[in-house]
């Protein structure tokens, strides 16, 4: 696996108890044979880490990154805890300051579907072309 771009390490707690010492972490985008980039993420739940595929390096990245928080998201949904410390105080960690919950995106998502039918839905709304959008328009005095 390649060198950690980006990773924390944390205490990870199962829902029945046990715990062990993982990274949950991500790779620097590299290119592929098969693909064009690939990123590795490692998570908890697996020994090996997994391979995340894009067209593009930002795209890899990207896909690792939301990748690694549904991970994340599912294990805690099924009851498992990530711990950090800091001076010897331990924490539960907030993962909504790494990834954005899918519970936001969700709602992110449906806010989009019901502006997009409102708009679809509005009768006698006057389009305008590219051109009228683009001209820039003085003040009324």
């Amino acid at each position: 696996m390649k060198t950690l771009l980006a990773s924390i390490p944390c205490r990870f707690t199962s829902p029945s108890g046990t715990s062990r010492d993982i990274v949950v972490g991500i790779s620097a985008p590299h290119p592929h044979d098969r693909y064009e980039f690939g990123c590795f993420v490692t998570v908890p739940d697996r020994d090996e880490p997994f391979e995340i595929f894009g067209v593009d390096s930002l795209q890899a990245l990207s896909l690792a990154m939301r990748f690694a928080s549904s991970r994340i998201d599912d294990l805690i949904s099924k009851g498992c805890h990530f711990y950090s410390s800091d001076n010897d105080e331990e924490y539960e960690i907030d993962w909504s300051a790494y990834f954005m919950p899918q519970s936001v995106i969700d709602k992110l998502e449906a806010i989009g579907e019901q502006h997009s039918d409102l708009l679809a839905n509005q009768p006698n709304k006057k389009k305008h072309n590219k051109s009228e959008m683009a001209t820039p328009r003085k003040p009324s005095d």
